[in-house]
C-alpha cells in the first residue's frame, strides 16, 4: 500500500484552518490512512491532527493555543535555533507539527513561545525561520529527541 501523503525531501509548509470544519478535520496535513515523512523539514499547523504514522527523522507536536504573531522556537541544548514558525492565523486549538533532519535522536531540545517582535536575524520563508534569534520567551518544554515524533502540550 502506498501512503496517502508521503514526503521525501525539501521544505514544506501547511498552514491549516482553525476550524475542524468538513467531519472534524482542520488539519495541516489531511491524509486517509498514512502519512510518511521520509526526508526533508516539514511544518504543519492546523486545529485538527496532523501527526505522521511513520517519521524516519525527529520531530515534535505542540498541542496548545497560539494567536497570529506568536511564535514557537526550538533551540537545542546550546541555545542555537533549530527552528522558529510565526503562527499565520488565530488558533483555539493548535496541532503544530514540525519534523526535520537538524534534529538529531538523543539531543535535547527546548521549546519556547514568544512575539514575532522579538525575533532577529536569519531569513523568514512563509513563517519559517531556521535561524533566527528568539527573546522574551516563556518555555513550554524540553525533551530528548528519538527517531519519530515527540508530543507535548495537551
Amino acid at each position: 500500500d502506498a501512503p496517502s501523503v508521503e514526503i521525501n525531501g525539501g521544505v514544506v509548509i501547511a498552514c491549516g484552518t482553525n476550524e475542524k470544519a468538513n467531519g472534524g478535520k482542520g488539519n495541516g496535513i489531511n491524509y486517509d490512512t498514512m502519512f510518511a515523512i521520509n526526508g526533508g523539514t516539514v511544518i504543519a499547523t492546523g486545529g485538527g491532527d496532523s501527526m505522521p504514522t511513520a517519521s524516519a527523522h525527529s520531530g515534535y507536536s505542540y498541542k496548545g493555543s497560539m494567536v497570529a504573531g506568536q511564535a514557537l522556537c526550538l533551540h537545542d541544548t546550546e541555545g542555537a535555533a533549530v527552528m522558529t514558525y510565526v503562527m499565520q492565523v488565530d488558533y483555539s486549538s493548535l496541532d503544530f507539527l514540525f519534523v526535520s533532519p537538524d534534529m538529531q535522536p538523543g539531543s535535547q531540545y527546548r521549546v519556547c513561545r514568544t512575539t514575532w517582535d522579538k525575533l532577529s536575524g536569519g531569513e523568514d520563508y512563509f513563517g519559517y525561520n531556521p535561524s533566527a534569534t528568539c527573546s522574551g520567551e516563556t518555555q513550554l518544554a524540553t525533551f530528548t529527541a528519538s527517531n519519530g515524533v515527540y508530543s507535548i502540550g495537551n
